[in-house]
């Protein structure tokens, strides 16, 4: 997933939450998610990862927006144990889409 920040933010990275088993790094002049695999998590944490990244979005101050692809959102579900049958895997979701989802499933 991609973070694209705010413009009063110069940089953003490292964890948002210990449990969510993921964080934010830095690829030349792009912010993205990187899955963390050791280190306590939760089995929905990459999820409520995401939803967290969505919720800053709405607000910018640190985050703008987020782009993920419906796979990789729909990996995120199925840790969760989630059924999203709306996603499609090819489709590339904003922070708006994801509030949305959020939303219409009632997660």
């Amino acid at each position: 997933m991609e973070i694209l920040l705010a413009k009063t933010c110069k940089s953003l990275t490292g964890s948002l939450g210990k449990s969510y088993g993921c964080s934010i790094t830095r690829r030349g002049k792009k912010f993205f998610t990187i899955r963390n695999p050791k280190g306590p998590r939760i089995k929905d944490g990459f999820l409520r990862f995401i939803f967290e990244c969505a919720r800053m979005a709405e607000n910018n101050f640190l985050i703008a927006d987020i782009n993920i692809r419906g796979e990789e959102l729909l990996q995120a579900a199925r840790e969760a144990d989630v059924t999203m049958e709306t996603i499609l895997p090819d489709v590339q979701y904003n922070a708006h889409d994801i509030r949305r989802i959020k939303t219409y499933y009632g997660l």
